[in-house]
């Protein structure tokens, strides 16, 4: 099954048209020595478009996606809803089941995963569909992480995501979704470093938000982060969040350095 699986250190996977906007910033990630990276792999978008998209009732399907306005909520809603139903019923041939069996024995069978959605049309000029599908974290076995990777796909068709693309101009049946399977890191400390201010869009304003424990905390909104920002290189501490994270002034700049 060539094209179905790449790893994350290998250089074709830097090809959104391959990993999806996720997939390509990570595998670039891994190219730069200085920065650790979990490893693991990526189920291409090819997977999901001869899998999935020559499915006779996704075809159907979404070509009724594409007769709806993006002003028509209940049909979007019914129809999304369909898609992801069909999805999630899709099972993996045996050859590609034992693909991911032998990926994973390299990696370590029993080590859990992240499997996160990576669609090819994120974070475009214009458009930004980061965020708007599924990931699923903590994943062991390979018969779960094949169910999460379904999973992911049948996220394309969140409800959110298909009002974004419909009344963005995007054609659902051109959208297409790779899948990275990530091992999980075990965090003390998770955070997201914004290169412009998401408040006031200053982009000469570096902002780190952290929270204690898993990243899934702070971009759920389920814990409120302590935040720092960084301007004309002064560091400064603007607000104390839930399970009082600490950095030293000195890592919290490199990490600033490195977002640039």
């Amino acid at each position: 099954m060539a094209n179905y699986i790449v790893d994350l250190k290998d250089k074709t996977a830097d090809n959104i048209s391959i990993s999806g906007g996720k997939g390509a910033n990570l595998s670039r990630l891994h190219s730069i020595p200085c920065i650790p990276v979990p490893d693991g792999f990526v189920v291409t978008a090819q997977v999901y478009s001869d899998f999935v998209l020559s499915m006779p009732e996704i075809e159907n399907l979404l070509s009724r996606l594409e007769d709806i306005a993006s002003g028509q909520t209940e049909a979007i809603s019914q129809l999304s809803k369909q898609i992801r139903e069909t999805i999630e019923k899709f099972s993996f041939p045996l050859e590609f089941r034992d693909e991911i069996i032998k990926v994973l024995s390299r990696y370590g069978d029993s080590t859990p995963y992240a499997v996160r959605s990576s669609a090819t049309a994120e974070d475009l000029t214009g458009a930004s569909f980061a965020g708007q599908q599924d990931t699923f974290l903590n994943v062991t076995g390979d018969k779960n992480i094949c169910e999460a990777i379904v999973k992911c796909w049948a996220s394309l068709f969140n409800e959110r995501a298909v009002a974004y693309r419909i009344k963005n101009g995007f054609k659902n049946n051109k959208v297409t979704i790779a899948v990275v399977v990530q091992k999980m890191v075990d965090s003390e400390v998770s955070g997201v470093l914004f290169t412009a201010d998401p408040m006031t869009s200053d982009r000469f304003t570096t902002v780190i938000e952290a929270v204690s424990g898993l990243g899934e905390e702070l971009v759920s909104g389920r814990k409120n982060p302590s935040e720092w920002k960084l301007r004309e290189g002064k560091l400064q501490k603007t607000s104390d969040g839930e399970g009082g994270v600490q950095f030293d002034e000195p890592r919290l700049l490199e990490l600033t350095e490195l977002g640039k």
